[in-house]
């Protein structure tokens, strides 16, 4: 399983040259060593980022990849290696496209990390919630959409896990690359991720409009009919469960 990387949109626009070096070249080096060691079979975690811009409504693995932000492009770049080592090496790979995963593990094991400032929504929700800062600011509200800001795919931290052990048991069955969306096929809007946390919680999140960020995208929502058929998975939590575990992880110190 191959998680190693860098993820932050707005980090990556301001230092892409870091971006390279750890995600592009790291799965270089990690595929040249698996060929070492004769090791012939990985799960990589990509994004859904590498999609970009698509016209057509929700995303089918078969989209015409294009990605925009730096990070998007160095997790493009590395399926691309991954796919080609697949047809040169014997090797049996899954790429598997996460939309915009949020919420708590049911053991804690994996939660938001809201202490840097890595661009993450829910993370920076988290931040405004614990008073670390004073509001959000929404990159834009004057996308084509319903209230003008973007409107993603989020989906809960455990139905990814879950994702990852229906892919390894599909792995033997493939021949050579896979590609997965891991997503609800649903969306939401920024502002109705912000209400509905707010409600849920009874919390109370000030927010502020600014300008758009580089890299970002009006709508993105996955068509995950190839994972349900194929690798017999499908998201089970709503986004009222994925804000309410979100919180309950932080309030009661985890962290």
């Amino acid at each position: 399983f191959h998680f190693a990387a860098l993820k932050s949109v707005p980090e990556s626009e301001k230092n892409p040259d870091l971006y390279k070096k750890n995600n592009v070249e790291g799965t270089k080096k990690l595929l040249s060593l698996m060929q070492t060691l004769s090791i012939k079979r990985i799960i990589f975690s990509s994004s859904a980022a590498v999609y970009g811009n698509q016209e057509i409504q929700p995303i089918k693995e078969t989209a015409t990849l294009n990605p925009k932000s730096v990070y998007a492009k160095s997790k493009k770049l590395s399926e691309d290696l991954i796919e080609k080592h697949a047809e040169i090496d014997s090797l049996k790979a899954i790429s598997l496209r996460y939309f915009n995963p949020i919420g708590t593990h049911e053991d804690y094991v994996i939660t938001d990390n809201f202490e840097g400032f890595n661009g993450n929504i829910m993370a920076m929700l988290i931040r405004v919630a614990t008073g670390l800062e004073n509001k959000l600011y929404i990159y834009g509200d004057d996308y084509p959409t319903a209230d003008g800001t973007g409107e993603r795919d989020y989906i809960h931290i455990n139905d990814i896990v879950d994702g990852h052990f229906k892919a390894l048991e599909k792995l033997e069955l493939i021949d050579e690359y896979e590609v997965y969306n891991l997503g609800t096929g649903s969306y939401a809007s920024v502002l109705e991720l912000i209400q509905i946390l707010e409600k849920v919680n009874g919390l109370k999140i000030d927010y502020q409009i600014t300008s758009r960020r580089p890299g970002d995208l009006a709508r993105s929502y996955a068509d995950p009919s190839k994972a349900n058929a194929e690798l017999n998975w499908e998201a089970r939590y709503n986004l009222e469960t994925m804000c309410k575990d979100a919180w309950e992880a932080i309030k009661n110190g985890v962290n």
